[in-house]
């Protein structure tokens, strides 16, 4: 059960919190090994929950899951108070107190109640889904070598630059996502719309229509009548694909492999990936994790399948005794000098600063990259919107001007 206390520490100072324990004495234990004195313990009384408060069938705490952005928060804060000497059970109070995400609160209350259980934080966070295993292994070094701080400070920048990287390759597929809807929902209402209007218009001069409006005319009649199985037809062929690609790893390695061949897109693909890679493996080399653990989690930041599932692959060789830079050669998803810089960072014996520099260089990239796959692709998504309303003016002009042939002949 849960007790709210008042306690103060040595200093003087009040603290107020709320700790699980058994029972009451349990709890005045508890409180003592935080070198408190306790001033009253009493159970706690969770405040009655307003209807838009109650969360329908939440989660068991351990399979909570936290966004990339608060890891990063919460490794900050974390860093800055491990750096300041703050006790880590205090910590853990302290995030508890500040944090305004109930979900949340339950983790790190949990967590709290590990602790004093006797477990160390990476064995805690362990049990968690919100904790990915690069953060478990970087916090269990940092426990180990007595730099917590460290460990915290470098968790948070990793996640700072992943979700840079990431918004930055997501800002690249945005105009032209936006510039595909628009295309597809112009033909529709064109054809939908616009040309029925004019149809009846046309019907009553009489006269032969040129060809290609008599095909639109087709296609709006079509759509006007079918285009509910159209878009049934289109949802079913979407939810089947994305169900193959999440469950069939041969269908993921297909068209994961054919997107990286597509000019920009593919190029896009290939350093975004690179950099995350390098980057996470960076953190974990840095941290004390052996090189076959650390490029396994490297791997599992990867999106494209088809360069995860190589990666996974190569891991066997490595772990057998062969050299990385060999492994990675052999698989042909990286560039020759990713290959060369590995060689010579490992037989420098200087891997951890290899891999940040090819994190950093294929970060800048990335941005050339994303900046170059939107300059191809808006022009031409532009110009296809172009086409299609000059195609649907010729179409409805060409036959007005067959009506005034009709009417002066």
């Amino acid at each position: 059960m849960k007790f709210q206390y008042v306690a103060v520490d040595a200093d003087g100072k009040k603290v107020k919190s709320v700790v699980e324990a058994e029972n009451e004495a349990g709890a005045i234990y508890y409180i003592r090994n935080q070198e408190l004195t306790p001033i009253s313990v009493k159970p706690y009384k969770e405040k009655a929950k307003n209807f838009w408060e109650i969360e329908i069938m939440e989660p068991e705490v351990h399979k909570l899951k936290m966004k990339k952005k608060d890891l990063a928060h919460f490794a900050d804060k974390m860093a800055i108070m491990m750096k300041a000497g703050v006790k880590l059970s205090m910590a853990m109070e302290v995030m508890i107190e500040s944090e305004k995400n109930r979900r949340y609160q339950k983790i790190y209350r949990q967590v709290l109640t590990d602790l004093y259980a006797g477990m160390s934080l990476a064995d805690s966070m362990r049990g968690f889904v919100a904790f990915p295993e690069a953060v478990v292994n970087m916090v269990a070094s940092g426990e180990k070598n007595g730099k917590l701080d460290w460990a915290f400070a470098r968790i948070c920048e990793m996640y700072e630059k992943e979700l840079a990287l990431s918004g930055k390759v997501s800002s690249a597929f945005t105009y032209p996502a936006f510039l595909v809807v628009l295309m597809i929902a112009l033909f529709v209402v064109m054809t939908t719309v616009v040309l029925p209007k004019f149809s009846s218009m046309y019907d009553s001069f009489g006269g032969e229509l040129p060809a290609m409006t008599k095909f639109l005319m087709n296609v709006s009649d079509f759509l006007i009548h079918y285009g509910w199985i159209v878009l049934l037809a289109l949802i079913v062929i979407v939810v089947a694909v994305l169900l193959l690609y999440k469950y069939n790893r041969t269908f993921q390695d297909k068209v994961s492999g054919l997107a990286m061949k597509i000019p920009a897109l593919g190029r896009l693909s290939m350093v975004s990936n690179t950099s995350a890679f390098a980057r996470i493996t960076t953190a974990l080399l840095q941290s004390g994790v052996d090189v076959v653990e650390s490029v396994r989690i490297g791997a599992s930041v990867i999106k494209n399948k088809h360069m995860r599932h190589s990666l996974e692959k190569s891991l066997e060789q490595v772990a057998l005794g062969a050299s990385l830079h060999s492994a990675f050669q052999k698989l042909g998803i990286f560039e020759s000098l990713f290959v060369s810089m590995v060689q010579i960072g490992e037989e420098a014996s200087m891997l951890p600063d290899t891999f940040q520099k090819m994190a950093d260089m294929y970060e800048a990239e990335s941005n050339e990259a994303s900046r170059k796959f939107t300059s191809v692709l808006e022009p031409i998504l532009t110009m296809s919107i172009g086409l299609i309303i000059a195609l649907m003016v010729v179409a409805i002009i060409m036959p007005m001007f067959n009506m005034y042939s009709v009417i002066l002949g």
